[in-house]
């Protein structure tokens, strides 16, 4: 929880929607399942609720910092050319 409380994208998806639009030259509705999919995963929280019933505090909160990075980092290597564009 603190980890999703101080990284904050979550937050900013409207502030950065025109530049994501701009940038990977998508439309009004890809935006929009960009929204929903981003709602969608930050609302079910399974992997983390399951995980959380396993495995001692600091591993949970290794499998969510490696999770971030993977979905942050992938759309930072997008944003940025370094990779193609994933289709929606």
């Amino acid at each position: 929880m603190w980890m999703q409380s101080c990284s904050g994208p979550g937050y900013i998806f409207g502030s950065i929607s025109s530049v994501i639009k701009t940038s990977l030259n998508y439309n009004q509705k890809q935006i929009s399942k960009l929204g929903v999919a981003k709602d969608l995963g930050g609302s079910i929280g399974l992997i983390a609720g399951t995980l959380s019933e396993i495995l001692p505090l600091w591993s949970v909160s290794l499998v969510g910092a490696l999770q971030n990075l993977m979905g942050y980092g992938s759309v930072w290597l997008i944003v940025t050319g370094k990779v193609p564009v994933f289709p929606l």
